[in-house]
């Protein structure tokens, strides 16, 4: 099924960025003559995509400040979320890959979703398990609204989904851009939530958790089954990664094709040091990612199984809320301001303090408000 009419200004704004980061090379572009000078040779892959990020918020504001010029800063967070939104299309691409040629298309997609945003290779896995929730909520609603626009005749013909019919379509789709299978009765509450935003029109909400998404893949045995022994040696060895993290086992590892898939979310134990959103995307991630079938020394008399890649970011939620009322000419009809939020810290872990509880990144229709989109698709900074 096609999307239909989920098409809104903050998701249009939200592929025009994800395109731009596609394209940006980090280097700076003269204003004047408009010639791009590359990146210095010393300069490292992390520098590079720092760079990228910052000419993708300056292009975020000016979007976002086209109706009024109210935006303030574009966080860190509200870039990953604009980024992740952007990229659902690109993930639901993976539907349209052919059989015969499905290993290739889908190395494509990867290598174009990890230029889309701007993360690490070893974090791809966990990044479309992640979209693949939006991708799935899109899906369900997409089925909803076409429910909804049957005739009473069709609807004879062809009845209208229950809520049961739904879900189980939105877990196919789900697995089938990438989620892992085995992992959807653990999101499908979150998947819930934002397909029944999509259809009432609210706003999606992605949070930045303080912990980590793990996904571990590995050879299926030659018993053709995966075992509870594999399972506990890899939490071990994600436990010794680093000690000051509890690992929690998601789901068990299941069967998919020729490998054996499993998840953890690793979390600050209880009175360590709140880690930074630049520790959790990058030095602990880098910790698990690390943990693979090239170091296979024995642990309690066994190897770690063959065949195993490990990816890790920084965790995510979604969630909703009411997107806010239109601005007016007449003060006395703006509804009240709400506090201001606990600021963040940044992605270099500059900025306020952190919160003991998720950090909201929100592509809010405040933020997204603007008039003739296609208008602003500016010739920024590569």
């Amino acid at each position: 099924m096609e999307r239909k009419c989920l098409t809104t200004k903050k998701q249009a704004i939200a592929e025009i960025i994800s395109d731009k980061m596609k394209e940006a090379t980090g280097g700076v572009r003269d204003a004047t003559t408009g010639v791009v000078t590359p990146p210095a040779n010393t300069v490292t892959e992390a520098e590079k995509t720092l760079a990228k990020r910052d000419k993708m918020k300056v292009e975020l504001k000016l979007l976002a400040d086209a109706k009024d010029g109210s935006v303030a800063e574009v966080t860190d967070e509200e870039l990953d979320a604009t980024l992740d939104v952007g990229a659902a299309d690109l993930l639901d691409s993976y539907d349209d890959c052919e059989n015969g040629d499905k290993a290739a298309c889908e190395t494509e997609i990867e290598a174009g979703l990890e230029k889309a945003l701007g993360c690490k290779t070893k974090a791809i896995k966990v990044k479309k398990n992640q979209i693949a929730k939006l991708v799935a909520a899109q899906y369900g609603a997409d089925i909803k609204a076409a429910d909804d626009a049957k005739t009473p005749a069709e609807k004879t013909a062809a009845p209208v989904r229950d809520e049961a019919a739904v879900e189980a379509l939105m877990k196919t789709k789900f697995e089938s851009v990438g989620g892992v299978k085995g992992t959807f009765d653990a999101c499908k509450a979150e998947i819930k939530k934002a397909k029944d935003a999509y259809v009432l029109n609210k706003d999606v909400v992605i949070k930045k958790k303080e912990s980590v998404d793990i996904v571990i893949a590995y050879d299926v045995p030659t018993a053709g089954a995966c075992v509870v022994e594999d399972d506990v040696l890899i939490k071990a060895k994600l436990e010794a990664a680093d000690t000051t993290m509890d690992i929690v086992e998601v789901t068990a590892s299941t069967l998919d094709g020729t490998k054996c898939r499993t998840t953890y979310v690793a979390k600050k134990k209880a009175g360590k040091t709140a880690a930074t959103m630049l520790d959790l995307k990058g030095v602990i991630a880098d910790k698990y990612t690390a943990i693979t079938s090239t170091d296979r020394r024995r642990l309690n008399g066994r190897r770690l199984p063959a065949g195993m890649d490990s990816s890790a970011d920084q965790s995510t939620e979604i969630d909703s809320q009411e997107q806010p009322k239109p601005k007016t000419d007449d003060p006395a009809a703006e509804p009240a301001e709400a506090a201001a939020p606990t600021p963040s810290k940044n992605i270099d872990g500059s900025g306020g303090g952190e919160s003991s509880n998720a950090v909201t990144s929100m592509v809010s229709t405040s933020l997204m408000a603007v008039a003739g989109v296609a208008a602003f698709i500016l010739s920024v900074s590569l």
